[in-house]
């Protein structure tokens, strides 16, 4: 399905992934669901998330949702 969805583009893919993945403990941290740690953690993921090569090709249109 993620194939489908990203049109074979494996940089989609992973963007998506990790996109998931931010979210989602972003909203633990939120509900309080997460350690402390999660803070520090969110923000590495932030750092890759925000440098991947999909991100970067296609900041002017995801900035929006960011």
């Amino acid at each position: 399905m993620l194939a489908a969805l990203t049109g074979g583009n494996p940089d989609a893919a992973k963007f998506l992934i990790a996109w998931r993945a931010y979210v989602h403990l972003i909203d633990d941290i939120v509900d309080g669901d997460a350690p402390p740690s999660a803070v520090i953690q969110v923000g590495a993921m932030a750092n890759t998330l925000f440098s991947s090569p999909f991100y970067r090709a296609h900041c002017d249109q995801l900035y929006l949702v960011v």
